[in-house]
């Protein structure tokens, strides 16, 4: 039989020695035995496994999805039927993204033509809204107030679009509950590994593991007072705002958990990327404070001041030692929350555009 040492393995299954180290740090890829001289040994069966891990990958699949497939494809009493009903799930999943991006597609094409029409700028319409086709009955869209908040953190914590692009897939990553590498991150960009590098470099808030691996991007591993579930991972953020935005990049709902700072009480909401469901206490609000000028670290600057509060009462307590921050009802908060949202996308498909 022959063997192959990790890097031979990383050549054969056209994937980077790290991704390999990754996938036995996840339990997908048993560890490997060692030679004499203590070097790792390989074998085929690895090399097929690797390559299976990176299609099923290829093909939208999760890597718990993954697990449990290789878990299907080893015992012998599974059934052909099993995989199939795992399959037909994930085309499901894969239907439903698809009809998601055809109405961006619709909204992007109807707002380009709008351009293509040379209004003055004070007219632009993605300057005005990014149309994704997602109604908020709820809330107001009309208040002045909330959406010169939402255009002056757009400006002053939003970093370039790159970057937009690299955070918003970094927290869909973490969103599954794991560390993150930066090999992985490359991968699922289809970017250079240096260039990821120096991007995250550019983001000193980042949290990282000893191992290296990324913890904490505005949605974190770490505890933090902002408890945010999703798939029934229990995650945390660094902020209250982040609670109310992150479901729109991750179109996925979340369960909230927060603690008022003032009254120690439980603040619990249920956020979807359209609106916000079951608010407890309907009193609660959200602290919102405006850095004066660019921010270079999102999590001091800025995260650190904005939390939950369970009644205006409160709130208004919390504000007397802290004069420079704005209270907003949920809703409202919601509605800058899905401001940024816009701006990101309309940044980054600026960017696209360009490119």
């Amino acid at each position: 039989m022959s063997y192959f040492t990790i890097g031979q393995l990383a050549k054969k299954a056209q994937v980077h020695r790290e991704t390999i180290r990754y996938y036995e740090r996840r339990g997908l890829s048993p560890r490997p035995s060692r030679r004499d001289s203590g070097y790792r040994q390989y074998s085929e069966a690895d090399v097929t496994r690797i390559q299976f891990i990176k299609r099923a990958q290829e093909l939208g699949f999760s890597l718990k999805e993954i697990s449990e497939l290789l878990s299907l494809r080893i015992d012998p009493e599974t059934a052909c039927e099993d995989v199939k009903r795992r399959a037909e799930i994930k085309i499901a999943d894969i239907e439903e993204k698809m009809r998601t991006l055809q109405r961006m597609q619709q909204a992007l094409t109807q707002l380009v033509v709008a351009c293509n029409k040379r209004r003055p700028t004070s007219e632009c319409p993605i300057l005005e809204v990014l149309d994704l086709g997602i109604d908020y009955p709820e809330i107001s869209m009309q208040n002045p107030a909330v959406e010169e908040i939402a255009k002056t953190l757009a400006e002053r914590l939003h970093p370039d679009p790159l970057r937009l692009l690299v955070s918003q897939q970094l927290k869909r990553l973490l969103a599954q509950g794991q560390p993150v590498s930066i090999d992985q991150l490359a991968l699922t960009l289809n970017m250079p590994y240096d260039q990821i590098t120096a991007l995250l470099h550019q983001s000193p808030h980042l949290e990282y593991d000893e191992l290296g691996n990324i913890v904490g991007a505005g949605l974190s591993l770490v505890p933090t007072p902002h408890r945010f579930q999703v798939n029934g991972d229990d995650l945390f953020t660094w902020c209250a705002m982040d609670t109310l935005f992150f479901p729109m990049i991750l179109q996925q709902t979340a369960q909230v958990a927060s603690q008022c700072p003032v009254t120690q009480e439980w603040v619990k909401l249920t956020v979807t990327p359209e609106r916000i469901e079951h608010l407890e206490p309907a009193s609660a609000m959200v602290s919102v404070v405006i850095p004066e000028e660019a921010c270079c670290n999102i999590r001091s600057d800025f995260c650190n001041h904005v939390h939950f509060f369970s009644s205006p009462e409160a709130a208004a307590t919390w504000q007397t030692t802290h004069p420079g921050v704005v209270i907003l009802p949920v809703a409202e908060a919601y509605r800058v929350g899905h401001l940024l949202y816009q701006y990101r996308l309309q940044r980054i498909v600026e960017h696209t555009r360009e490119v």
